[in-house]
């Protein structure tokens, strides 16, 4: 995703260093830093709630399947002004 110049459109961000542990390549690693995880985007009255990373990947991480939850369950209380 590319950077919005509205703060709450992209509401999480990776870090400068976001490898913690792990593999991933060297091309990939030089998109990561400072792009956004999450990002909100108006459609007509509606809006779209993007990872770009799946938070129910295989179940592994439960901490990250709440994300996918809140998203699912609560994003019709996001402002769709907050997205344009």
């Amino acid at each position: 995703m590319e950077l919005s110049k509205n703060p709450y459109a992209q509401p999480v961000h990776y870090t400068s260093n976001p490898l913690l542990a792990g593999y991933v390549s060297k091309e990939n690693l030089n998109q990561i830093p400072d792009s956004p995880a999450v990002g909100l985007s108006a459609f007509g009255k509606g809006l779209i709630i993007s990872f770009n990373d799946n938070p129910n990947f295989r179940a592994y991480w439960y901490g990250t399947n709440r994300l996918f939850l809140n998203a699912l369950f609560f994003g019709e209380i996001i402002e769709a002004g907050s997205a344009r």
